[in-house]
């Protein structure tokens, strides 16, 4: 806090420059005769902590709700699964109810080059741990503190993901997101969605702004049993995180799924 005094003739002159400088709701920490005036000491906001109320006033209130403990996101290459998990950062700070979230990029090579998640979190000035996933689970993967989610980016794991990722969706609050881009055609969702179906819990749609939501990506929830957790677009970080439609949201029961894979083979 910093602390800025004013100077007036009088007592109504110098509550008007604190007004004009600072607003109404300045806060004045006294008021003292001094050299024939008057002196009023006003308490300054830090600049940090004013920019992070004016974005969040700025800020629409997110549309999705509080992220699971840890979040683990993989997907096929491409699929945007390191801009999703800074997307997902940024959101997480504009929340009142949210700590800082932990950001962990996983690599299989320990001389790979950095992560992408790291330009995106430099943006919204937040670290990111890298480690070596194959030698172990790594100190930064404990338990996650209390309402600061923990964001897992696997893309740096290649082809391997699905199987380095069975160990990590066993520690404690894991939850799995499978990452696809819109307008996959269903031959493409037949080779890709089942290597990842067991470990993944739900699906997130990228890239809607580029192609909007196909038929066949709003049957991915009865086609594969996964329920839609949301559809991204645009470009940015702070680009929109949409629900999906309820219509689409829910994934099919065992019976609707049989009945579906029937109608199929009857069609």
């Amino acid at each position: 806090m910093t602390v800025i005094h004013i100077r007036a003739a009088d007592t109504t002159a110098a509550l008007d420059e604190v007004a004009r400088r600072f607003g109404k709701d300045a806060l004045i920490l006294s008021t003292t005769q001094k050299a024939g005036g008057v002196e009023v000491a006003v308490a300054q906001e830090d600049a940090s902590a004013r920019i992070k109320r004016g974005a969040r006033k700025a800020m629409p209130p997110p549309a999705l709700g509080p992220l699971p403990p840890r979040l683990v996101l993989l997907g096929p290459p491409g699929a945007g699964v390191s801009m999703l998990a800074g997307r997902l950062a940024a959101q997480a700070l504009q929340r009142q109810d949210s700590g800082v979230p932990q950001l962990v990029a996983l690599r299989a090579d320990p001389l790979a080059p950095p992560s992408p998640l790291v330009a995106h979190a430099r943006l919204i000035g937040l670290p990111v741990d890298q480690p070596h996933w194959p030698d172990g689970p790594a100190p930064c993967l404990e338990q996650p503190a209390p309402a600061a989610p923990q964001i897992v980016d696997l893309s740096g794991l290649g082809a391997s993901a699905p199987v380095l990722a069975k160990p990590l969706l066993g520690l404690a609050g894991a939850r799995c997101w499978l990452v696809l881009p819109t307008g996959l055609h269903v031959q493409a969702q037949d080779m890709v969605v089942p290597r990842f179906a067991s470990l993944a819990h739900a699906i997130a749609l990228t890239r809607a702004d580029i192609c909007p939501l196909t038929l066949e990506d709003r049957a991915l929830p009865q086609r594969f049993g996964l329920p839609l957790a949301l559809v991204t677009q645009g470009t940015g970080l702070l680009a929109p995180l949409g629900a999906p439609e309820p219509a689409i949201a829910v994934a099919a029961t065992p019976d609707q799924k049989e009945a579906q894979y029937v109608a199929a083979r009857v069609s």
